[in-house]
């Protein structure tokens, strides 16, 4: 059975409860730490109060907590080698220098040691092992052109990676598959596919001809195909390749990615294998969909003054990206709309279909506003061994026809503009609204996945 990212906090924890504390009697100690993990843990959380001997007896423990350690004890290597989360835990749910010692020596011995400072971070670590849970279960697909390019091969290599290194399982088909299985849908598939659409999604029926809308919808129809026959929870498709430099410029399926995120699916364009993780790992965290949008540190001000029909020339650019650094903003934009925005993330309640001129006259995107707010840029690195995590703020939104392909663009204040030129490692960014969450995500980075974390003092 599948299980989708809506029940990330529904995963149920094993949970080893080692008393450290030599003069804790059985009985005091047993009311204690239900009482303390009445609060932190769920009903269908599973802890059993041992010994260090249970280590080794189960080592499929999702989380030890080290109750009231005191001082040095023969604990500490075990948990430490064990490779286990771990982290002490004492009334009132507050750090204790009690507990000093035995964190030194697990944090030298290289174990996994999450923070448990207050009742908030303690909640924020469980949640973090929760989220690790999540990734071991997810499968990811990406649809290549074929397997012959630079992209199948980097896809290869990191699909590899992101197993071993973050649990998340990754498969690939080809286009063709997914072209044929499109070609396969009947046309009540089609005719109920679109009045759901019209129904559920969509403003009204969008700038596009039917034939084109048709052909959208069979592709989605393919794609929630693969991801059933896969039992997959995100989709990313090698659009470019496989149909807008295709002979004869098919229709790509962009179009069909907002149905994909409506519908609970993780999405993004290009067949970028690495947004499409970095998205999991965001929506395990923040428990908010993420989306994927091309980052720019121009197509501002410079741009907006030019009358219609004036290139934007390398003059101007330059001096956006003077304004980007100046205010320590960046703009995301993608395909003349803003990616592909959940729900969670766009002001409108439905989306609209456009064409993405003048780019490429006869292809669509969905179309949709950004929400103003807190957000989390991400990035994982290409063997899934780094990520590059910036917070920032969306505090305005552009969508001016005619400014072409970055018609629809959204600034996000960041911390440092310049740390962000130094740092970055691609174009593309999977963001996701912060919701408060953002603890969770640096615990489960740090401390639980333990990526080598790039600009660290632009993300709290």
């Amino acid at each position: 059975m599948r299980v989708t990212f809506w029940q990330v906090l529904t995963m149920s924890l094993n949970v080893l409860v080692l008393p450290l504390d030599p003069y804790s009697q059985v009985e005091r100690t047993k009311t204690r730490v239900a009482t303390a993990l009445g609060k932190l843990l769920r009903s269908d959380d599973r802890y059993e109060i041992g010994d260090i001997d249970r280590i080794k007896a189960d080592p499929t423990w999702d989380l030890i907590i080290v109750w009231e350690p005191c001082g040095w004890h023969k604990a500490a290597r075990p948990v430490a080698e064990s490779g286990i989360p771990c982290f002490p835990l004492a009334p009132p749910l507050v750090y204790h220098p009690y507990a000093a010692s035995f964190i030194s020596e697990v944090r030298e011995r290289g174990g996994m040691l999450l923070p448990a400072i207050d009742e908030p971070t303690v909640a924020a670590s469980i949640m973090a092992v929760r989220a690790r849970q999540t990734l071991a279960s997810m499968r990811l697909l990406v649809v290549n052109a074929n397997e012959g390019n630079v992209l199948a091969e980097q896809v290869q290599e990191f699909s590899t990676r992101c197993k071993e290194r973050l649990g998340i399982a990754v498969d690939r088909r080809s286009a063709i598959d997914l072209n044929a299985i499109a070609d396969s849908q009947s046309d009540a598939a089609v005719d109920a596919e679109w009045q759901r659409w019209l129904a559920e999604l969509l403003i009204d029926g969008g700038e596009m001809g039917e034939a084109h809308m048709r052909q959208v919808l069979r592709l989605y129809l393919a794609e929630r195909a693969l991801l059933a026959e896969h039992q997959a929870d995100g989709i990313t498709v090698d659009d470019i390749g496989a149909f807008l430099m295709a002979p004869g410029r098919p229709v790509m399926p962009n179009s069909s990615y907002a149905a994909l995120a409506h519908d609970g699916f993780l999405c993004c364009e290009e067949g970028d294998i690495q947004a499409l993780a970095t998205e999991a790992v965001l929506r395990s965290s923040l428990g908010a969909h993420p989306t994927m949008s091309n980052i720019y540190m121009a197509y501002r001000d410079a741009m907006n003054a030019l009358v219609e029909g004036e290139p934007y020339n390398p003059e101007f650019e330059a001096q956006d990206f003077a304004q980007c650094l100046a205010d320590d903003h960046l703009v995301a934009a993608h395909f003349s709309t803003s990616g592909v925005l959940p729900p969670n993330m766009m002001v409108e309640e439905r989306y609209r279909i456009r064409e993405t001129y003048p780019a490429w006259r006869g292809q669509s995107m969905t179309a949709a506003t950004p929400r103003l707010g807190p957000v989390v840029l991400a990035r994982l690195g290409s063997e899934a061994d780094m990520v590059h995590l910036v917070s920032g703020v969306v505090d305005e939104c552009r969508m001016d026809d005619t400014k072409g392909w970055y018609r629809g663009r959204w600034m996000i204040k960041i911390p440092s503009a310049l740390s962000f030129v130094e740092n970055a490692i691609h174009q593309h960014y999977a963001i996701g609204p912060e919701n408060g969450r953002a603890q969770v995500l640096d615990i489960l980075t740090k401390d639980v996945l333990r990526l080598r974390r790039v600009d660290l003092p632009n993300f709290s």
